[in-house]
């Protein structure tokens, strides 16, 4: 399978995370997977899947050729997919972004859907710093200008409101752009994915994803980009911070 191989033998995500998935959530979840799957460069062997929660990006890493490492702080993620692990090379780390080290630097990193739900995601960032070769790239993908207060519930343990998904910051691009540069990552593209207009037209029988739907949601979010659901920034590393 190449890099660019969005259909061969794949897993299914219901069956890799043992969930069903009502359809737009499916498409959702899919079409972000594939489309920063299509955004990473072609160059590197290593990569930090960091914050990979029940690892469905670690292992379509993994079959499109990577060395993966998965990191996440829950254990209980990490424990769905350890079975898979060895079958898929895929190594597993348990660990908090805002303090993981290590001396062996991966060559790239991804990081998707991770900083929304931590309260000091400027220094995960910061610390993306440490975790990547000089001149490698990192990938980072959070919700687009999300409308905190609309999605907000009633804990019933605490009586209070709280986010439904535990997501703590909406982000808009010039802001977060600037925690990216001060971080000492430079910006090489950005880009919307996840247009909800185009989940309301994948239909309810279309759970298979081809390269058309992605090229449609390329489209889709450079015709209605308030409609999108996710930006990505892909960053690289100076040599010197």
């Amino acid at each position: 399978m190449t890099k660019k191989d969005t259909k061969n033998n794949i897993i299914s995500l219901e069956t890799w995370t043992n969930t069903e998935y009502v359809n737009k959530m499916l498409h959702c979840e899919l079409l972000r997977y594939y489309g920063l799957l299509y955004m990473l460069p072609d160059i590197f062997q290593t990569i930090l899947d960091a914050g990979c929660g029940k690892g469905y990006m670690s292992y379509l890493l993994s079959k499109a050729g990577y060395q993966v490492t998965a990191l996440d702080i829950s254990e209980t993620n990490l424990q769905v997919f350890r079975a898979y692990c060895e079958q898929f090379n895929i190594n597993q780390v348990s660990a908090d972004l805002l303090s993981y080290t290590t001396q062996d630097k991966y060559d790239g990193l991804i990081c998707q859907e991770v900083l929304e739900h931590v309260e000091l995601y400027q220094k995960v960032i910061s610390n993306f710093h440490n975790l990547f070769k000089d001149n490698g790239f990192a990938l980072i993908c959070v919700p687009y200008k999300e409308n905190l207060p609309a999605k907000m519930i009633i804990d019933p343990q605490t009586n209070r409101y709280k986010h439904k998904n535990g997501h703590l910051h909406s982000f808009e691009p010039t802001s977060f752009s600037y925690h990216i540069q001060a971080a000492g990552l430079r910006i090489i593209k950005h880009r919307l994915l996840v247009n909800k207009r185009l989940l309301n037209w994948m239909g309810k029988g279309k759970k298979e994803l081809s390269r058309l739907w992605l090229i449609a949601d390329n489209i889709m979010n450079l015709l209605f980009p308030h409609r999108a659901t996710y930006m990505a920034f892909l960053v690289q590393k100076s040599a010197h911070k």
